[in-house]
């Protein structure tokens, strides 16, 4: 290939980087920070049900009749909280550690954020 058609590839090329890093600042996604309150953390519901799975698990609570789904894996004060919560603004995460072989380990959420492309 001669010299000059590589020169042309090489400016194709670069020209090419440079609008794809303009387009992935221009569409990058933007988060926002959800304010947040914890309405139970405890390690067992004092029920006798537990979260068995071994792995952690999350559930995204949107509609009342989804917190019947719950059942047993939060105290009832919990439950009447969850009811309670106004689901036409907000949203609720019931969050679960998975089975551990011991004592000791809990889950803490510090962050909730929305992720979408910059209006």
């Amino acid at each position: 290939m001669p010299k000059e058609a590589w020169r042309a590839l090489r400016v194709v090329f670069a020209f090419m980087m440079i609008s794809l890093t303009i387009v992935s600042c221009i569409f990058r996604p933007k988060e926002v920070d959800l304010t947040f309150q914890s309405i139970e953390q405890k390690a067992s519901s004092g029920t006798g049900n537990l979260y068995e799975a071994k792995q952690p698990g999350l559930m995204v609570i949107s509609r009342p009749e989804e917190v019947d789904s719950l059942n047993g894996l939060v105290t009832n004060e919990a439950k009447q909280a969850l009811l309670a919560v106004n689901y036409g603004k907000y949203f609720a995460l019931a969050t679960f550690q998975g089975w551990k072989p011991s004592s000791g380990f809990s889950t803490l959420v510090n962050r909730v954020t929305r992720v979408g492309l910059i209006d």
